[in-house]
C-alpha cells in the first residue's frame, strides 16, 4: 500500500483519513477527494459527480462501488433500509496505468 501512497503523493494528493475499509486522498490544490481500495486488485473510487455526464471516464469504470468509509461522497438508496455512500470504482493492472490515469485527471 505504501507504494500506492507514494504515487498518489507525486501527483499532488495527500492521505486526509485512512481505515481498515479504504486510504482517502485529497488533492493538495482543488481538494477532490479519491478513495483507494485495499483489495488484490488496484481499485481507486471517483466521487460520481466527477464521473456522471464524463462520457470519456464513464467508458472506463468499473461500476458503481458502495462502501461507509466514502465520507466524502454522496449517499443512495441500495441493498439495504439506510442510504450508503458511493463512488465509480477503475480498476488497474499496473502503477503505470494508475499513475497515467492520475496524470489525466489533474
Amino acid at each position: 500500500m505504501d507504494k500506492y501512497v507514494e504515487l498518489f503523493q507525486l501527483n499532488n494528493y495527500k492521505v486526509s483519513k485512512q481505515s481498515t475499509k479504504s486510504t482517502e486522498f485529497e488533492h493538495n490544490e482543488t481538494g477532490e477527494v479519491i478513495y483507494l481500495l485495499p483489495n488484490k486488485e488496484l481499485t481507486i473510487i471517483l466521487d460520481p459527480k466527477k464521473i456522471e455526464g464524463n462520457s470519456m471516464l464513464e467508458e472506463k469504470t468499473s461500476g458503481l462501488i458502495h462502501n461507509t468509509s466514502f465520507n466524502a461522497f454522496p449517499k443512495r438508496k441500495h441493498t439495504g433500509k439506510e442510504l450508503i455512500q458511493y463512488g465509480y470504482g477503475f480498476k488497474f493492472q499496473s502503477e503505470e496505468e494508475l499513475q497515467s490515469f492520475l496524470v489525466i485527471l489533474n
